[in-house]
């Protein structure tokens, strides 16, 4: 993979490491180029601010395994819900809380 900052907001682009505080902040999917062993962290290039010694994708065989936790995009309605489920009636996407309250 080639070292860049590609940033696709919402879920249209998957890397194998996604930067931990472009997902956090911007729910953006950015390809991480760093990984911090001692703040646990996946880096892009924009990101890059830590004072640790930091592995570069050089050595990627030395990140371990990227998270295989699925992100899901926040719910524009209730928040601290995540779109997660679909309702066949209405064919869109929704949290549990549109899904009991709209989608039943």
């Amino acid at each position: 993979m080639a070292e860049g900052g590609v940033s696709i907001k919402g879920s249209d682009a998957f890397f194998d490491y996604n930067c931990s505080d472009c997902l956090g902040r911007k729910n953006a999917h950015t390809e991480a180029i760093f990984y911090c062993p001692e703040c646990n962290k996946y880096l892009c290039k924009q990101c890059y601010v830590c004072d640790h010694d930091v592995i570069g994708r050089r050595n990627v065989d030395k990140w371990g395994k990227p998270s295989t936790r699925l992100q899901f995009d926040p719910c524009p309605s209730h928040k601290g819900n995540a779109i997660q489920l679909y309702c066949k009636k209405h064919d869109v996407v929704c949290c549990p809380v549109c899904a009991q309250t709209d989608h039943k």
